[in-house]
């Protein structure tokens, strides 16, 4: 049996605005909510990138708990948190660093757990998840520890690269949803 519930891709894919435009400097007036960087970010776009991550992830979790083909329970185990329920709140305007590292460890340790369970769910027909994840972006799993170093704080850079490995992953495993339902 395949999954039925069809669109992953065009309902739940994350716009890529992480390193957008590599060869091109951080500016304000270009970037401005518009796109993570590891030469610059604004606070804003972290949320955005964020909320749209957590929206969109919850949402599919959602729509694969509810396919008739899985067999596993999806949700609520592997939803997200949301943003605003993470410790003080994340907002456009203020985030509090251990809430961030928060987030951006729930984001990888839901989405290797979620590989594992599709990759192992008798009613989806391909088992090729972590594979395909791997072949997306660096490493076959998603790696935080390069990112956050205990409580001394994040690398920004290694940071955006988390992200933009997340958001590739991520659509590439709805693309691998797609062609299950195929």
């Amino acid at each position: 049996m395949a999954l039925t519930g069809g669109a992953y891709v065009a309902t739940y894919a994350v716009t890529d605005i992480v390193n957008a435009s590599p060869s091109t400097a951080f500016t304000i007036a270009a970037n401005q909510n518009l796109a993570l960087n590891d030469k610059g970010f604004q606070q804003g776009a972290l949320y955005e990138l964020l909320n749209t991550i957590a929206t969109n992830w919850n949402l599919c979790m959602t729509a694969v708990e509810a396919d008739g083909a899985t067999t596993t329970t999806y949700t609520p185990d592997n939803a997200l948190t949301a943003l605003a329920s993470q410790g003080n709140g994340i907002t456009k305007n203020g985030i509090h660093q251990k809430d961030l590292v928060a987030q951006l460890s729930e984001m990888e340790t839901k989405f290797n757990a979620v590989l594992a369970l599709l990759d192992a769910d008798g009613g989806v027909t391909l088992t090729t998840y972590t594979a395909v994840a791997a072949a997306a972006g660096t490493g076959a799993t998603l790696n935080l520890d390069d990112t956050v170093v205990g409580s001394l704080g994040l690398n920004q850079d290694a940071m955006v690269g988390f992200l933009e490995d997340f958001v590739d992953k991520m659509n590439a495993i709805l693309a691998n949803m797609d062609v299950d339902n195929a």
